[in-house]
């Protein structure tokens, strides 16, 4: 498994303690392999495990909501297992930046999406197309 995914994978299993005093080990992952490009392609993504959280269900509730808020974009939903538990979730594509941050805002801030999920269950962010090849 490359770099990305295993180091969310890692994290989803034993999230470090925020509240230790311990000075933090020197991070080991290498971000080179990564581009930013503002003008590029962009996907929103979750990872989510489904060991609490109905996959489908909320795969539905993205598509609803994209239908409802974003029906001329011709956005997709995709998803793939990245483990026996572990979803990666990808919506997308957003022709630059700002339009897929837009999307994030709006859809983290919708409560029906996000309808019984615990803000642990699952982590969301923006990852340019190019870069999803390194997953």
């Amino acid at each position: 498994m490359v770099p990305l995914a295993q180091n969310i994978l890692d994290y989803l299993k034993d999230p470090s303690d925020t509240a230790s005093v311990q000075e933090p080990e020197e991070e080991k992952f290498d971000v080179s392999m990564y581009t930013f490009d503002a003008d590029s392609k962009q996907i929103f993504s979750m990872i989510v495990s489904d060991k609490d959280v109905n996959i489908n269900a909320l795969k539905i509730r993205i598509s609803d909501f994209n239908s409802k808020f974003y029906s001329l974009e011709n956005l997709s939903i995709t998803s793939i297992l990245l483990n026996t538990t572990t979803h990666f979730i990808m919506v997308g594509n957003f022709d630059v930046l700002d339009k897929s941050m837009q999307y994030y805002n709006a859809i983290m801030a919708n409560e029906y999406v996000f309808a019984n999920l615990d803000k642990n269950d699952f982590e969301s962010f923006v990852i340019a197309r190019e870069n999803c090849g390194f997953l």
